[in-house]
């Protein structure tokens, strides 16, 4: 926080996207959302470990893939 501008940054890694992705697991959410891609990594760091963590142990609705997962061109 910077007290002189009144600005909170925050942001994910990699571990606390997984816990978020094991939270919807856990509750048998349907999915995920998140605001902002543009500070992931190259390889798809977070959005590989939001995904991967969402599909641990279930599995996907007939209409539902996890090739679906929207990745950037």
């Amino acid at each position: 926080y910077d007290a002189a501008t009144k600005t909170f940054v925050s942001y994910d890694d990699p571990q606390s996207m997984a816990f978020k992705a094991k939270y919807i697991a856990d509750k048998g959410l349907g999915g995920g959302m998140f605001w902002e891609l543009s500070g992931d990594t190259s390889d798809y760091a977070l959005l590989d470990s939001l995904n991967g963590g969402i599909w641990v142990g279930r599995k996907p609705a007939a209409s539902i893939c996890q090739s679906n997962v929207a990745r950037p061109l």
